[in-house]
């Protein structure tokens, strides 16, 4: 079972338990938090049956469908990764779901959430369902909700449709590109250019390998590339 552990999943682990080949069921039941990241295959965390909380960084996964069922499990958030369906996350008891900068299109799947109470999905290309009749169903219930405006919404589709698969939100500091999951970079989760809402539109319109370009602007970076 262990050879089969994704490394991603294995180190996260051993930050908490130690070395593999101490591992135990006594132990492993002893974690309700992990923080992975960079994961590419999710099958293991079945060996944490105590888990409550989850979140994942810069993963490569398409759907939550392939993380296995754990029972305890009320929180969880995947961040800057390359999620594209949430069929499968009705399986799960949460009260917390966070899925910042991913490819989600389409959220019905969350409305199924009965306990839900928050869930925040800036950064993802919505489409207009999701974003007219999803979003308001689940907010007139009384859960806490945070999405992308609708400029940022249609600024994501957009590059979508020329096919830049990149994240587009607005941090503290301003409007940021990312590129979520790891098919394109292997830090994700940062080297997240600026750029404001009129020089993107331009550029998308001009050529779309100029916003592709901006990745590689050290002096439009942030977190700073090391």
């Amino acid at each position: 079972m262990m050879e089969l552990l994704d490394s991603a999943i294995e180190s996260a682990v051993s930050l908490q338990i130690g070395d593999p080949s101490r591992w135990n069921e006594g132990l492993l039941s002893t974690i309700d938090v992990l923080h992975v990241v960079h994961a590419t295959d999710l099958q293991g965390l079945s060996i944490l049956p105590q888990l409550r909380s989850l979140i994942l960084v810069g993963c490569e996964i398409a759907t939550i469908s392939s993380l296995p069922f754990l029972e305890r499990l009320g929180s969880l958030e995947i961040e800057d990764s390359s999620l594209e369906s949430l069929d499968g996350v009705g399986k799960f008891s949460l009260h917390t779901l966070g899925v910042r900068r991913n490819f989600l299109q389409e959220i019905s799947p969350v409305t199924r959430i009965e306990n839900l109470e928050q869930l925040d999905v800036t950064g993802n290309p919505l489409n207009v369902e999701a974003v007219r009749v999803a979003l308001p169903e689940l907010r007139a219930r009384g859960v806490h909700v945070k999405s992308s405006s609708e400029m940022e919404i249609s600024l994501m589709r957009r590059m979508h449709a020329s096919g830049l698969p990149f994240s587009y939100y607005r941090s503290s500091m301003g409007y940021q590109l990312s590129r979520p999951g790891l098919a394109l970079t292997a830090n994700p989760e940062g080297d997240h250019p600026f750029v404001q809402p009129e020089e993107l539109e331009s550029l998308i319109a001009r050529s779309p390998d100029e916003v592709a370009a901006l990745f590689e602007d050290e002096d439009r970076l942030w977190p700073p590339q090391t």
